[in-house]
């Protein structure tokens, strides 16, 4: 462990600090160098380089000449300027203050290294940033055993956290491209490793952060194994995929179709593999003639062309483009890293490339304007690095703040580092960094807003860097913002500092390899503060109009800075296109008849809006209700009931705990209105029960915070206040089932804490709560669990949840309550799940729930039960909710959130009915 220099004016002083307090005294030249020192500040929404104050001209001319009077070497110890008359503990301060992590940030190697699942060091190759908040990594030093790919966690610095897939991909992915697809989920193509299995990567492995696991493209690459190749993720829920081997070959990856398809007028070969792609905000795609080229030191062939691809037109989903070579560059950039800069506010956009292959002149870094491309383009003159230092398979990685950190890339230890300020294009000195980190390195920005170093000629070690903004004070703190938005929405974000925020920038997370990364991207965000409000900000989400070039569908770290320039921690946020419908999986869906031809139903989609869809012989486009300021939390639940046939009513509760209802008259949807909450107050999305007795009467009941039961009823003039149903203890916003006999009978049910069923009625008065215990020594129920109820007629009525043995059970009333009984079977089913019912007539009854095999499994009664049956083939992930309707005797419908299109940013809606037999299962996108 390094020392720290004591006993200074109180300080502990680093070594590393302590170094350059004396490389500054020591390297003076004449005494005014020693009156002020560079150091970066915030300005306006960026950064800037200026001149900060360190001695008075007198103090500088003492300290010059006793340094003179110490011999050749100087100052060797920061204890000998107590030596010095006039200076203070302030000047100690000061000298700390300029040089140390506030100006120079601070590395720390973590105490463990990068491992394989038997506990050996792994040398890593490939790193990606997951939605989840974690690092995968993909090895250079893999073996047969399951291709191995560990997932860290770098949010504990101190113990090891590695993760390993459920599932691994059939052939090595070393030496593959990736980039996210719109879903969050890692698309890895070709690959293989060393050449001798190269020839086996012919296909594509999407990674699921969320289930950790690896699944194979449907189809293979039309163009055989890809051996180094790039991965541009398109605006269009695409992914260009190029080189491999050294050729163009340029196709498509189809999110909607998982496969993969050609694209013609790729004209131009690579003489380098990983080429160096961007898209840019026109959805062109530039190729800054960086790329791999070779291992190591080794020569690389030049390639001082940039270009870029032109799709044709209509852009969206085009199949075909053109390359436009523009002005030849005299430096060989290949083995160099490149960036995209997106200038805050404006359409300006810049490539910054930095390092090579040749040392007689990658110690320069250059920079060009791709706004608006032509054949004539051409970079600027290359501009030296003010280091000096010559650098080959460098890193940079973009900082929320819109500066470049630049590491690595130098052979020697403690290499120095380089901060890129794009508003002055200059540069400021970052501490010095341990390993040599060159050849598989890999670095990427982290949601801490730090930057993690890894790999690189065999090293296990992973080294953190923390920018000096995480030394600039207390960070501001995001306590509330949407998990996703849609492109050019406006969005809430909940902060105690929002008088002190200066800059809302999106971050796109990185998968890079090869020093080759086509992520990366800062997009700064117009904001205001909200009157009156004084913790929030309104955010407006990018757009650029579809396809979504500028900021491409998918997952995006969402970070506020304030006027110091220092960033929160990121909160995650998805950007969905509003082109497309999408909603979160497992999410509730509400469902209605209005009549035998009319069939509505809603949800709450990926961004918190309410969205309905309805039937009468067709289904129509999604459309939305929109409560402007408000949302309702993604996989909230919603109500909806009918007081007669031009009458619709849908309830939920928004993400501020308040009952929200609106309806339709028969003509047009009216404006939301607002039903407060008991005080005890509501939870966000909580599950609703609603009964209409008569046509002049609603009623809404739902478990509140408190774990009672409260409602809430309409007169059919006024909304009455709030009541409680006390006597029975509920886990919050535990799901109820509701039942009306006959106009003078209401009647609710829920499993409560103890996991026993309890129920209440009505007929005048609330009679008070029963309970419906299982049987001794039998299965339970789990408390909050799911439930479901139905009557077939007047004097019937029956409820239903799978017990904690993974079976269905059943309890039913004809004057008296029944013994509870079981309908065993072939499947299983998660205890308390959700369940659908319905009943197609007085002689029927039908039940549903998606099982442990992530299938819809069916059962039904017509005077006894029968077995249980699947209905199709649809991968349903367990636990998800269903909606059912009977339009008629003959008709059945069934509806839930299904992933069978990768497509969509998330998932969508999927029903599938019955009219004799079972029909295939249809998406409503």
């Amino acid at each position: 462990m390094e020392m720290q220099v004591k006993a200074l004016a109180g300080l502990d002083i680093p070594p590393r600090v302590h170094r350059r307090i004396l490389e500054f005294l020591n390297s003076a030249g004449r005494p005014s160098d020693l009156m002020e020192a560079i150091q970066s500040v915030s300005h306006g929404r960026g950064r800037r380089r200026i001149a900060q104050p360190i001695f008075d001209e007198r103090l500088a001319r003492t300290v010059f000449d006793h340094r003179e009077s110490l011999g050749a070497y100087g100052f060797h110890d920061l204890r000998q300027l107590l030596e010095i008359d006039g200076l203070t503990s302030a000047h100690i301060h000061t000298l700390h203050e300029h040089f140390g992590p506030a100006a120079y940030g601070q590395w720390r190697i973590l105490d463990y290294n990068t491992r394989h699942p038997d506990g050996r060091a792994m040398d890593v190759a490939h790193a990606a940033l997951l939605h989840t908040g974690k690092v995968l990594f993909i090895p250079a030093d893999y073996d047969s055993e399951g291709w191995p790919t560990p997932i860290w966690d770098p949010t504990d610095e101190s113990s090891p956290k590695f993760e390993y897939p459920v599932s691994n991909p059939d052939y090595a992915l070393f030496c593959g491209g990736h980039s996210f697809l719109s879903d969050g989920r890692l698309l890895v193509v070709g690959g293989g490793g060393d050449r001798n299995v190269t020839p086996g990567a012919v296909a594509g492995f999407k990674f699921d952060p969320v289930a950790r696991s690896w699944t194979r493209t449907a189809g293979d690459m039309h163009h055989g194994y890809r051996w180094y190749p790039t991965v541009v993720t398109l605006g269009d829920f695409r992914c260009l995929i190029t080189c491999g081997d050294g050729d163009g070959d340029m196709e498509v990856y189809n999110e909607a179709r998982d496969r993969f398809d050609d694209i013609t007028g790729d004209s131009r070969g690579f003489p380098n593999l990983y080429p160096g792609f961007h898209l840019l905000p026109n959805h062109t795609v530039f190729y800054s003639r960086t790329g791999w080229g070779s291992a190591g030191a080794q020569p690389a062939t030049p390639d001082n062309e940039s270009g870029f691809f032109a799709f044709s037109a209509p852009v969206a989903g085009s199949q075909s483009g053109t390359w436009t070579n523009i002005t030849p560059a005299a430096t060989n950039r290949v083995k160099g890293m490149s960036v995209m800069l997106l200038r805050a506010m404006s359409t300006n956009v810049r490539i910054l490339v930095v390092g090579g292959a040749s040392s007689t002149d990658n110690d320069t870094y250059e920079i060009i304007d791709v706004s608006n491309l032509t054949p004539s383009s051409a970079w600027n003159m290359p501009k030296p690095m003010p280091d000096k230092q010559s650098r080959r398979q460098c890193n940079a990685v973009l900082l929320p703040d819109g500066t470049v950190f630049v590491s690595g890339g130098i052979d020697t230890q403690f290499s120095p580092c380089a901060l890129y300020l794009p508003d002055q294009d200059d540069w400021l000195p970052m501490e010095r960094m341990l390993y040599i980190r060159t050849y598989h390195s890999v670095s990427l920005l982290l949601p801490s807003g730090k930057v993690m170093v890894a790999g690189g000629d065999g090293t296990p070690q992973i080294e953190i860097f923390s920018p000096p903004y995480l030394f600039h004070g207390p960070r501001p703190v995001i306590s509330s913002a949407p998990q996703a938005v849609h492109h050019g929405e406006t969005f809430h974000i909940d902060t105690r500092q929002a008088d002190t925020i200066a800059k809302v920038v999106l971050v796109r997370p990185m998968a890079v390899t090869h020093q080759t990364d086509t992520e990366q991207r800062v997009i700064e965000l117009s904001f205001s503060r909200i009157p009156g409000h004084g913790g929030r900000l309104e955010v407006t989400a990018p757009d650029g109009g579809f396809p979504h070039s500028l900021a491409p569908q998918g997952y995006y770290m969402l970070f506020i800075l304030n006027r110091d320039g220092v960033p929160s921690e990121a909160s995650w946020i998805a950007l969905i296109s509003p082109h497309r419908f999408t909603v979160l999986d497992r999410t509730p869906i509400a469902s209605h008849k209005r009549h035998d031809d009319h069939m509505e139903l809603w949800v709450v989609d990926a961004s918190g809006t309410v969205r309905g869809n309805w039937w009468n012989g067709a289904w129509h486009e999604w459309y939305s209700l929109p409560n402007p300021g408000v949302r309702f939390p993604p996989r909230g639940h919603l109500a909806v009931l009918g007081r007669h046939e031009d009458h619709m009513e849908v309830f939920g509760i928004s993400e501020d705990g308040v009952l929200r209802h609106i309806w339709w008259d028969g003509s047009n949807w009216q404006q939301w209105g607002t039903l407060g909450a008991p005080a005890a107050g509501l939870p966000p999305g909580a599950p609703l029960a609603v009964r209409s007795r008569v046509r002049d009467h609603m009623e809404v009941w739902v478990v509140a915070a408190d774990g009672q039961v409260h409602a809430i009823w309409w007169d059919g003039t006024n909304w009455q206040g709030w009541y409680a149903l006390p006597g029975a203890t509920f886990p919050a916003g535990a799901p109820l089932a509701s039942h009306c006999r006959h106009d003078r009978h209401m009647e609710i049910w829920g499993i409560d804490g103890t996991g026993t069923l309890r129920g209440n009625w009505w007929n005048g008065n609330w009679n008070g709560w029963y309970s419906l215990p299982t049987p001794p020594g039998g299965f339970g129920l789990v408390p909050g669990g799911h439930l479901a109820m139905l009557g077939r007629y007047e004097d019937h009525m029956e409820v239903w949840s799978i017990g904690t043995d993974d079976r269905l059970h059943g309890v039913w009333w004809h004057d008296n309550w029944q013994p509870w009984y079981t309908l065993p079977g072939p499947f299983s089913f998660p205890p308390g799940a959700p369940l659908g019912v319905l009943s197609r007539n007085e002689h029927y009854m039908e039940v549903w729930c998606v099982g442990d095999d992530d299938r819809l499994h069916g059962v039904w009664w017509n005077g006894s039960w029968e077995p249980w049956y699947t209905v199709g083939p649809m991968p349903i992930p367990e636990r998800t909710p269903l909606a059912t309707l009977s339009r008629n005797d003959d008709h059945m419908e069934v509806w839930c959130v299904a992933p069978d299109d990768p497509r969509p940013f998330m998932r969508t809606v999927h029903g599938v009915w019955w009219n004799g037999p079972w029909n295939p299962f249809y998406r409503l996108g």
